[in-house]
């Protein structure tokens, strides 16, 4: 019995620095249970069982206090990693507004650039119109003044007078375009030529001019 409890009896007694009767005190036991039994060692035995016992109590509630140590350390460095993950996530959404706010700021400039430039097309537009029919006026006068020019010859030639080699007679195709140098800008020019239908003369004498270049393309480059 001695060698079983042995190693508990010496962690008991390193314990309790009290006399071996320490435990009977506490319990407030007769010291006469103790005294008259056949064999003595029995309520030694019993005291060092209890102080194994509470020995084995307190190296539970030594366990205890460790494992709970472990927890909050662990919660600790979970709240630490929940507080960085935190962190984080604001750091991703403070930079996602300022992202939004540029992307918006750079629509708006975008829509600006696009007003501009659909004003300066309306602009060009306009003055291509105008140009129109100006043009439309002038080939209108010069109609008008080759037919009376042409009845005027008709009526000499009849009263007897000759009037000449006359550039109406000359019958000439419309203008064929060819390619402006510039896709867009200033600078741009482009070849314009034609060829003689009819002439008095078999030849492009006394015929209007067949080749000539004018300017083209003219409208503002887009910006990138």
């Amino acid at each position: 019995m001695r060698s079983k409890h042995s190693k508990s009896r010496h962690s008991a007694q390193m314990r309790s620095k009290h006399s071996k009767h320490s435990f009977l005190q506490l319990a407030a036991l007769p010291q006469d249970l103790c005294a008259d039994t056949l064999r003595s060692p029995t309520c030694e035995v019993v005291n060092d069982d209890m102080a194994t016992f509470l020995g084995n109590i307190q190296d539970l509630i030594d366990e205890l206090k460790v494992r709970a140590e472990a927890e909050e350390n662990n919660c600790r460095e979970s709240l630490e990693a929940y507080e960085a993950q935190i962190k984080d996530l604001r750091r991703q959404h403070d930079d996602g507004g300022v992202n939004l706010a540029n992307l918006m700021e750079e629509q708006s400039e975008r829509e600006t650039q696009r007003r501009e430039q659909r004003r300066g097309l309306l602009d060009v537009l306009k003055d291509v119109n105008e140009g129109v029919k100006q043009c439309e006026g002038q080939i209108s006068d010069l109609t008008d003044t080759l037919c009376s020019t042409r009845k005027l010859r008709s009526e000499l030639e009849a009263g007897g007078i000759s009037a000449g080699g006359f550039i109406g007679d000359c019958q000439v195709t419309d203008w064929v375009m060819g390619p402006c140098t510039k896709e867009c800008g200033a600078g741009g020019m482009q070849n314009m030529t034609r060829r003689v239908i009819f002439s008095p003369s078999g030849n492009e004498t006394g015929c209007p001019r067949l080749r000539t270049m004018r300017s083209c393309n003219e409208r503002p480059c887009p910006i990138d």
